[in-house]
């Protein structure tokens, strides 16, 4: 098979699509996620240079750079995606006008983005950092090392005692995941792509 310009053309159309669709999907994610209702804008993929994505308040276009995708891992792109999703909420549902001040802040907690990406310095990670590495608290060791042994009773041959165990487990599930969500700065969850390249 020849390739020709044609050819090479609706390949690399259907690249796009396939990009913005999968934008779609996220943004639709990230709102499921988070619990935040925002109306659907246009989403669309642009030779941007200066920048990494942008927000425009008057055509509701959260508008990403190609170069974003195409040298970067996915979770980058989610991540400034996130960033401009964080503009839309504070134009359209926070009322502020601050490009990045206390209210887009605000925007960015309600919406998980990471630290890195809240800032506009424009900078990109070389590399995310793992959920492996980030620190526990003393208090969230505590209570790894107290549902470590709830967990060991739960395989108790006794059924009383396991379901008691288990029982236990998702109460201090319960009670401590949201205040752990809520004290930490940076997103409370992590995106793991995979790709074969």
């Amino acid at each position: 098979m020849s390739f020709t310009h044609e050819n090479i053309h609706a390949t690399q159309q259907d690249i796009l699509r396939a990009w913005t669709d999968r934008l779609y999907t996220e943004y639709e994610n990230i709102l499921f996620h988070y619990r935040i209702r925002l109306n659907t804008p246009l989403i669309r993929i642009s030779e941007l240079t200066a920048t990494w994505g942008q927000w425009a308040q008057l055509t509701r276009t959260i508008t990403l750079s190609h170069r974003l995708i195409e040298r970067h891992s996915w979770d980058v792109v989610v991540e400034i995606l996130k960033h401009e999703m964080a503009h839309q909420l504070v134009d359209e549902r926070l009322g502020g006008d601050d490009l990045h001040g206390p209210v887009f802040r605000k925007a960015c907690n309600m919406l998980g983005v990471a630290d890195w990406a809240a800032k506009a310095s424009g900078e990109l990670p070389q590399e995310i950092p793992s959920w492996r590495n980030l620190a526990v608290t003393p208090e969230e060791e505590r209570l790894l090392k107290r549902v470590e042994k709830l967990l060991s009773l739960a395989a108790s041959t006794n059924e009383h005692e396991a379901t008691l165990a288990m029982q236990r487990v998702r109460e201090l599930y319960a009670r401590h995941n949201l205040a752990f969500a809520a004290g930490r700065d940076q997103a409370a969850h992590v995106y793991c792509t995979i790709t074969r390249k």
